[in-house]
Order: C-alpha cells, then structure tokens, then sequence
C-alpha cells in the first residue's frame, strides 16, 4: 500500500536526517521537523536537538518572524512548547513589528493564551 510504502521510505529518510543533522542548517532542521510534524509525526530526538539549538541564543538570534511562527506551531502541535517557550517567546515579542499578517495568524492559532 502507498502507506506502508511512505513508511518505508521515512524508516530510511529520517535517520539519514538524524546522521546529518550537525552538517546542515539550524533553518533546514526546523525544516524537516515541520515536514515530519505535518505528517502528524512527533520525533522526540529531533524535537530535542532543535530545542536545544534554539535555546542557545547564538542559533536562534538570527530567525525570521516567518521561522518563529512555524516553531510555534511546530511545539505548540506535538505538545512540546515548554521546549521552546522560554527563549522563543521573548524573540517573537522582540520582533512583533516585523511580523506580517499571515504569520500572526499562524501565532494567534500556535499560542492563543500569549
């Protein structure tokens, strides 16, 4: 089935991507989380590792309004915000001016209560 066939290929994919991950981008791992979260999908490992890049200031200093809001999501989905929430937030507030329409959707609908 196209299932199982998809299983296959992640049981490859993501421990490739779990190899490579200090070879590429903090932006590309955000990335790959997302895809694996939209795929309703909730990596704990990864999950880690890009929290603890993001929870160090000198990785995260640089991330777009756009970034920030699919971190929310991301967290805010697979129910691991407390990860995030404590670094992440005082860079969104930091940044709400620069943020556009569609990504204080994406906000408003990832953090209702902030």
């Amino acid at each position: 089935s196209e299932a199982a066939a998809d299983m296959d290929i992640l049981m490859i994919l993501v421990p490739a991507i779990e190899r490579r991950y200090a070879e590429v981008s903090l932006v590309h791992s955000i990335n790959n989380v997302w895809a694996l979260t939209q795929l309703k999908m909730r990596h704990e490992r990864l999950l880690e590792r890009v929290a603890t890049d993001l929870n160090n200031p000198k990785k995260s200093k640089d991330l777009t309004p756009n970034y920030m809001a699919r971190i929310a999501w991301i967290y805010r989905r697979c129910n691991a915000w407390d990860m995030v929430a404590e670094s992440l937030l005082p860079l969104i507030r930091s940044s709400a001016a620069e943020f556009r329409c569609g990504e204080f959707a994406r906000l408003a609908q990832a953090l209702p209560e902030e």
